[in-house]
Order: structure tokens, then sequence, then C-alpha cells
């Protein structure tokens, strides 16, 4: 009966859960910033052939490491240049995820805890949001999983397993590979001491792998930019997020868990961790600590903050839940019927807000439609331009008119010195002197403003107007 149950219940989660991934994932224009930014990307990597550097509005980017990149250039040869190709990556990777840990808690920990783990992450509305659009958050997410579930596999090929997953994170996101290497390698001298001699050439196999992976990237990424291209990817590339002292403490990423677990459920997190900690010397309960706790702690006191750099967590998060519930309701086993309606009382709150997260939060995802009027005005300068047209826009919010123009695009201030995504009132002068056809575009005020300032002697044309969103085209 139990097991009929949880196939039933396990078939309902799997559409569920392919609901909240997949339905609609290609029908809303891609977002500023990191989606538009990552398909030009991309598509320049299919354009190009090149996969070591990563060209970004026509000039070589420095940024993120190419393994997310070249995946959804990949799903873009079998499925064309759409929003469906760059985001499907990252949607089936939340989906492998969820998947993995669910079926964790079940296997370890039973039903109930299968269930509010799901739960906790499914209908998690920063996690999903990552899940559900282009960028590398949820694939990193993947790989950390997959350490955590191969430090705790007894298979005789697991160390070369983790050489090729700390490969693969590096390629995906540099210096966060930091991060669950420490983790293993601490687990092994806690847990693993009796071990560690006889198992130190599997170790430097481990430790081998990356460094050959990753050393040849980094090789044939400075034989075309130069000896630039490695320095920043193994010393600059976190953006300043390694960079942890006591004056940046804040408790802003306290509050970014606190509503990401849909704040009740960060008591059940919190009771989760007390009951791991009892556990302690057991490997299990160490990993599943310190891969839920340690980006928590450790961003708290970096200059950065932003709510996604929390993802890689979230799946442990939800990990800890299920075991906390479970394991308090355990307590009560003596007694049938206190144990029935502690069940019960879980589930029904649990479901309640499962059920407004899914149609408030969750919802609202699924139904966005991203910024279809600057995707607008952006196809209409694609569709009439010449090859060598330049854009400018108005904003700081031009990735999504890089993708959809295909052309090269500056933003505008005033005071700024020309590079290669900024332009200035000289720069601006100066490709007016060179009679560059030029496109400006941007909202209906900020062009009106433009207009006044700086094109009073110029013939200036309206070609295209949407929403809150021109175009005009200078005039010789």
């Amino acid at each position: 009966m139990q097991k009929n149950i949880e196939r039933l219940l396990g078939v309902i989660g799997i559409l569920l859960l392919a609901y909240v991934c997949f339905y609609r994932l290609g029908s809303f224009r891609l977002e500023n910033w990191d989606e538009a930014w990552y398909a030009d990307m991309m598509r320049n990597v299919t354009q190009t052939g090149n996969l070591a550097v990563m060209y970004w509005n026509k000039y070589a980017l420095l940024d993120k490491p190419p393994l997310y990149i070249w995946l959804g250039a990949l799903s873009s040869f079998v499925l064309g240049h759409t929003e469906l190709a760059y985001r499907l990556p990252s949607a089936l990777t939340g989906f492998m995820t969820i998947l993995l840990i669910t079926g964790y808690a079940l296997r370890r920990w039973g039903l109930l805890a299968a269930i509010m783990a799901f739960g906790t992450l499914a209908f998690n509305n920063v996690y999903m949001w990552r899940v559900r659009t282009a960028n590398l958050d949820s694939f990193v997410t993947f790989l950390i999983v997959l350490v955590f579930f191969t430090a705790l596999s007894k298979h005789k090929l697991k160390y070369i397993a983790l050489g090729f997953l700390f490969a693969f994170i590096f390629l995906a996101k540099a210096s966060l590979v930091v991060m669950p290497l420490v983790f293993v390698l601490a687990s092994e001298i806690l847990y693993e001491h009796k071990h560690i001699i006889r198992r130190m050439p599997q170790y430097l196999i481990m430790v081998f792998i990356p460094v050959v992976i990753c050393g040849a990237w980094l090789y044939a990424g400075s034989l075309q930019i130069g000896p630039q291209f490695a320095t920043y990817y193994l010393f600059h590339s976190d953006q300043n997020v390694a960079r942890i002292t006591l004056e940046n403490f804040k408790t802003d990423y306290i509050m970014f868990a606190y509503y990401a677990l849909q704040r009740r459920f960060m008591y059940a997190f919190v009771l989760g961790l007390i009951l791991l900690l009892r556990k302690i010397k057991n490997k299990e309960s160490f990993l599943i600590i310190t891969f839920s706790t340690a980006l928590l702690f450790l961003l708290s006191f970096t200059e950065r903050k932003n709510n996604w750099y929390l993802v890689p967590a979230m799946p442990f998060w939800s990990l800890v839940i299920g075991y906390g519930i479970s394991e308090t309701i355990r307590f009560f086993k003596k007694d049938a019927r206190i144990q029935s309606a502690l069940i019960a009382f879980v589930l029904l709150i649990g479901g309640y807000i499962f059920f407004k997260t899914l149609t408030v939060n969750i919802q609202a995802l699924i139904d966005t439609s991203g910024p279809v009027d600057q995707a607008a005005a952006a196809l209409y300068i694609q569709s009439k331009a010449k090859p060598d047209d330049i854009v400018i826009r108005t904003d700081q919010l031009y990735p999504t008119t890089i993708y959809y123009s295909g052309l090269k695009t500056y933003a505008f201030d005033a005071n700024a010195n020309l590079s290669n995504i900024g332009i200035g009132i000289r720069g601006f002068k100066d490709f007016m002197d060179q009679k560059e056809e030029i496109w400006i575009t941007g909202l209906s005020s900020d062009l009106d403003n433009f207009k006044t300032s700086y094109l009073t002697s110029f013939t200036v044309k309206s070609v295209f107007h949407k929403g809150n969103e021109r175009v005009i085209r200078i005039n010789y």
C-alpha cells in the first residue's frame, strides 16, 4: 500500500516539477542581465567556433568560464537560436537536481522527508527563478550536488569522478570550486583518515584531472588573449565575492534565506541543523551541514549582495528541512496517535505554504513576458540595419538590445570615455564625424532628453515606437 502511495505521489511530483521547470520556458523574451548576456555569448560560439574565448557585444569578454556557454551553444544547434534553447540547460539541470534531492530524502528518511525536501526546493522562488532562466546557477548547483553524492559513494572510481566534477565546476564558475573541494578534503581527513596514505594516488589523480582539463582551456585562451586570460580566471573572476572581511558583515543573506524558505521553513531548517549536529560524527551529517551553511556564512562577510549567490546551498537546505521534520516526527514513534496528528499537521501547513508559493510566486515566473518592447525595438533595428551599424542605448539595460539587434551596442553616459560597452558625448561626436549609421534606442523620455541635449543640429527621425520603447535614426 505504501509503495503504491509513493509511486502515485512520485508521478504527481514529476508532472508538477515538469510544469514549474519547463512550461512556457521559451515563450518570453530574454531578460537583462544574465539571460541576454549569456545568449549572445552562446550564439557567438556557434558562429565563430571559438571554444576558448567568449565573445560578447563584438569583443572578447573575460568574465565567466565557458562550460555553461558551451551547453547553451550545443542546445541551440538542436533547437535553433531560441529562448528555449538557451534556457534548457538550466531547466534540465534544475529538474534533475530536485529529483536527486527528493529521491535521496526518500531513500534515507522516508516519504515525509521527501515531500518536504521536494516542496521547499521546487517552490523556492529564488531557486526556480534561476532554474527557469538562461544563467549558470542551476547548472553549477547540479554539479555541486553531484559532488555531495559522489563524496558519499563507495565506488572505486569516485575520486576520478570527483576530479571531473571539480574540473566542470571551475569551467562553470571558476573560484566556486574551492568550496566543494575543501568540504570533500575535510571529510576525507576527518572521517577517512585511516585510509589517507593508501588513497594518496587516488587523491593525486583527483587533483591532476582538473589541473589538466582547466589548464588546457587556460592555455588555449592565453594564446589568443595573452597571459591576462589565465590570471583573470585564476585570481580575479570572483568579482571580490571571495574577499571576506569583518567590516563587510551584514545580515542580508540571512534574510535572503529566510524569504527563500517561505519564512516558516526557516525554523525547520534551524531545527534540522541542530538535529544533524547531534550526529556530526557521521560523514553524511558533516557534509550536509557544511554544504548548507558555509556559503550562507561566508557570503555574509563579502562586499557583494545578491540573493542568487545562495542558490548552490539551496538543495541542501531542503535536505536539512526534510531530515529535521522527519526526525522530529520519529521522536513520537511510541505514540501512533500523536505521530499521525503531527504528520497531518505538517502536511496541512506545508501543503498550504507550497500551494500559496506556487500560485503566487512560481506562477508569476511562469507567466512573465520579459522585456517585450525592448526586444521588439532591437529586432526592428536588426531588420533594417547594416552589419557594421552601431546602436546607442540611453540607459544601462543593454544586454537584451545587444542580443536581439545583433549589433555593436554602447550604453550612453555623457561623461564616459569610449570603451567596449560605454560611450560619452566625445565618442558620440567622433562617430558622427565618421558618418557612421547610428541607431539610438531607449525609453521615450530618455530619447526626448537625448535629442534635446545632443541632436539639435541633426535631422532625427523616429522610426519605431512600442510601449515605452522608441528607436530613432540619425539622417545625414
